[in-house]
């Protein structure tokens, strides 16, 4: 149970660090660049995939799910064929 949520840990930290930078420091290093301010607040837009995540995440499941029944089936076929 424990190494469970290590993982969890592990998976969440993975997310936030590349979150943090495009939400603290790349507005910095593109305004050092003098691009106009527009643009920076158009890079937001980075943040939409994440942010709306929980929409696409269920057909993404599906799909693996889908995609796992049909390996395994196809990998029983097989077996029996030959076998």
């Amino acid at each position: 149970m424990f190494y469970k949520l290590i993982l969890l840990a592990t998976l969440y930290t993975s997310q936030f660090i590349p979150t943090t930078f495009f939400i603290q420091a790349l507005p910095v290093f593109m305004r050092q660049q003098n691009m106009s301010l527009d643009v920076i607040g158009y890079m937001g837009l980075l943040m939409l995939p994440s942010g709306l995540k929980f929409l696409w995440a269920p057909f993404i499941v599906a799909t693996t799910i889908i995609s796992l029944i049909s390996v395994y089936l196809v990998t029983r076929i097989r077996t029996v064929a030959v076998g």
